[in-house]
């Protein structure tokens, strides 16, 4: 259930002290879901606001740390399914700021919901993911080996 303002509160911790060489960020769907659920707190604009302190301040204090950020996804199933179209516009716009930030910070982006969307021609969206959110154990290794690729892309990782 965390979001981008449960991060805020525990990055100094959880991430900086730590002084990641690489570090990747996926959040979104929580804010998201909080917000198709009625709590106006978490419009598309304080996403925005917040994940790019978070970047911003990352930065400052590791400027040589290298950035994976991820969009946020989602997929036709259980819960999701019933609210489909409000949930398919409001994730679009994150989607976007996600892959702004990453193109303003120079971080890799991967792109989850492309190869989700992908995957949904080999198999149903329940296959992938069993709630519209969480992944089942395929779509986690759809998701790693996306990211393997992505960032090996960037990173010259020998496979």
């Amino acid at each position: 259930g965390n979001k981008v303002t449960d991060l805020a509160e525990r990055w100094q911790v959880d991430t900086l002290d730590l002084q990641p060489a690489v570090l990747n960020i996926l959040v979104g769907i929580n804010d998201l879901d909080a917000f198709i659920n009625g709590n106006s707190e978490y419009t598309k604009e304080k996403y925005e606001a917040g994940y790019r302190a978070l970047v911003q301040q990352t930065k400052a204090a590791l400027p040589n740390v290298q950035l994976v950020l991820c969009e946020p996804f989602i997929l036709p199933v259980g819960r999701i399914k019933d609210k489909w179209d409000q949930y398919f516009n409001a994730i679009k716009p994150r989607q976007e700021i996600v892959k702004k930030l990453a193109a303003e910070f120079n971080a890799v982006f991967i792109s989850y919901q492309s190869a989700f969307d992908k995957a949904l021609q080999k198999a149903p969206a329940d296959y992938w993911i069993w709630d519209g959110i969480h992944p089942m154990p395929a779509g986690h290794e759809l998701m790693a080996r996306e990211w393997i690729r992505e960032v090996g892309k960037r990173l010259k990782f020998i496979i």
